[in-house]
């Protein structure tokens, strides 16, 4: 079902773009998609193992005191499942932005001109010999003046 939805996105997204700005093209990479699926499943027996783990161990101090429900690490236990889910909201903020700052790229390269002239357009090649920055500026202004010596 993911698979079918990304599917339908990436057709959605690559006709959005217009044919002029096209310079790849869009699809599903099989060993991302082996990398994701063992990445899932992984995370899935790692984290879904924890509380079993956790809950196997019996602890016969509480069972004795009549307290069988409260575990008797509670306050590290709700400490880990509060960095999780801190970690989760974090992950899920970072992804929602850097979601909405895709969308907003694409939409000006929607609107970009592919075929703009070279009037504005400003070109610089300099060389410069040595691989070592030059000894003799001490400013940034000093800086400038000594790479424009080279003309």
């Amino acid at each position: 079902m993911s698979l079918m939805v990304a599917h339908w996105t990436l057709r959605l997204i690559s006709s959005l773009v217009p044919g002029e700005v096209r310079m790849f093209k869009a699809g599903l990479d099989g060993t991302v998609l082996l990398f994701t699926a063992a990445l899932t499943i992984g995370t899935g027996i790692l984290f879904g193992l924890f509380p079993a783990l956790h809950s196997t161990r019996p602890n016969i101090i509480s069972a004795l005191r009549g307290q069988s429900g409260q575990p008797g690490g509670a306050r590290a236990v709700a400490r880990f499942r509060a960095t999780l889910a801190t970690g989760q909201i974090a992950l899920s903020m970072a992804l929602l932005i850097m979601a909405g700052l895709f969308m907003k790229s694409l939409f000006n390269v929607s609107r970009a001109n592919p075929r703009s002239s070279a009037e504005q357009l400003a070109s610089l090649a300099q060389s410069v010999p040595g691989n070592s920055q030059p000894r003799c500026c001490s400013s940034s202004l000093d800086t400038i003046r000594w790479y424009s010596s080279f003309r």
